[in-house]
């Protein structure tokens, strides 16, 4: 694992930076939070704003940290203590360490106000040339294998033992290349380490998340199938045991995805 030093700034303030990576991080300013806002301010939206953050020793890619559910829409920048934001170093380097394809975490800055509350940026790895999975499906048609890249992506990390409770296509980041496509996870803010080898219920559950990510995006039957099928062959491969175990569970997916779909329309 990578080795992580602390660097004070102004009060309140505190980067968690990669050691080889300090220099470089301290000389772009990143000890700043006008340094982040301002490069991210021409970034993508969403939970927060994002995008590339220049250093001389290469370019690296952040992120204002922001809350969803209900606690989002009344501390949407703001966590209790620094903790919660500590894990989303922490938690890659473990994936990482157990073979999960996810970027490599850069730095953290944290800074407190009110008391007790802190705001956070975070900085990983700038995977060249990657696009999420939703952006990629609605500017292009994309290859069945290119997508069976990303989902196996998904498999690699439950094999290791990580729950990733936000899965959805906007996580999934797909490079492809020549000699074939690179996936990589991505926000694993809220993934759990749940023992070697995700149980076949937690399988389940995300491939059903997946589905309906893509239902909701894209409609019925949309890229990839209106059944659900494709991403469970893809999911579970030559694994016989586990591909029956998905198939049994699919009707039940079914309803579960109908219900679903009668709120969107509500919204």
């Amino acid at each position: 694992m990578s080795a992580f030093v602390e660097v004070k700034g102004a009060p309140g303030r505190t980067l968690l930076v990669r050691e080889d990576r300090c220099q470089a991080a301290l000389a772009a300013g990143l000890l700043d939070p006008a340094r982040w806002e301002a490069d991210l301010a021409g970034g993508s939206a969403g939970r927060g704003r994002a995008g590339r953050l220049p250093l001389a020793d290469g370019a690296v890619w952040g992120k204002r940290m922001r809350r969803g559910g209900a606690l989002g829409r009344l501390w949407r920048d703001r966590f209790a203590g620094r903790k919660r934001l500590l894990w989303n170093v922490t938690v890659a380097e473990e994936a990482i360490a157990l073979g999960v394809p996810t970027p490599a975490p850069v730095a953290l800055l944290t800074e407190e106000g009110p008391r007790g509350l802190f705001r956070a940026w975070l900085a990983t790895e700038l995977v060249e040339g990657a696009r999420d999975l939703v952006t990629l499906l609605r500017e292009r048609a994309v290859a069945p294998d290119d997508v069976r890249a990303a989902v196996r992506a998904v498999r690699r990390m439950h094999d290791a033992g990580f729950e990733h409770p936000d899965l959805n296509l906007g996580n999934l980041l797909l490079r492809l290349e020549p000699k074939g496509p690179r996936a990589f996870v991505v926000d694993l803010d809220r993934a759990r380490f749940r023992g070697q080898g995700l149980s076949p219920a937690l399988r389940q559950s995300a491939l059903r998340r997946l589905e309906r990510s893509h239902a909701k995006l894209f409609g019925a039957p949309g890229p990839f199938g209106g059944d659900g099928a494709f991403w469970y062959e893809a999911y579970a491969g030559e694994d016989a045991s586990l591909a029956a175990y998905l198939s049994a569970g699919r009707p039940a997916g079914r309803l579960r995805l109908a219900m679903h779909r009668t709120l969107w329309k509500g919204d």
